[in-house]
């Protein structure tokens, strides 16, 4: 077995994220602990144990999601509790709805928080910025060029 003290991302991890880029939602399903929860927090979805996170996680990366990868920035973990640090890329499928945004690719960067039975997921909740991917897709406005922080007024 692999000392995760030698290693730079925590194997939980790891493991995850590539769970989630093999689209397959049962072996997202099995890092997780019976009674466990998912939570998706700009979304407001909420997936229970790991049927229920293996469902949402086919949802997600086989319908609403095209072509869907996650890259890992970083991560660590301390006893029960671990974090990493993402981003997601795809083409939107369904994920934001309106007129004109099927098909439109979007990246955004994300985080995950976890608290860990054993070597198992109790909870996970992903913290992204929703509206960059509606943005990027075409449902929301770009934002304007902001002044440059800390620059004199003009």
């Amino acid at each position: 077995m692999e000392d995760e003290s030698t290693t730079t991302m925590p194997r939980l991890v790891r493991d995850w994220i590539d769970a989630w880029n093999s689209h397959d939602g049962s072996r997202l399903g099995a890092l997780y602990a019976e009674g466990a929860t998912y939570e998706d927090v700009p979304t407001g979805l909420t997936a229970h144990g790991p049927e229920g996170v293996a469902g949402f996680a086919h949802e997600f990366a086989n319908n609403l999601v095209g072509g869907l990868v996650w890259e890992l920035r970083g991560a660590s973990r301390e006893g029960d509790r671990a974090t990493a640090e993402w981003s997601f890329s795809g083409t939107n499928e369904g994920l934001v709805r309106g007129e004109g945004t099927a098909g439109k690719a979007f990246v955004v960067r994300g985080s995950t928080a976890y608290e860990l039975e054993g070597e198992k997921i109790r909870r996970s909740s992903d913290y992204y910025d929703h509206a960059t991917i509606m943005r990027q897709v075409g449902a929301l406005p770009e934002v304007g060029a902001l002044p440059e922080i800390g620059a004199p007024p003009s």
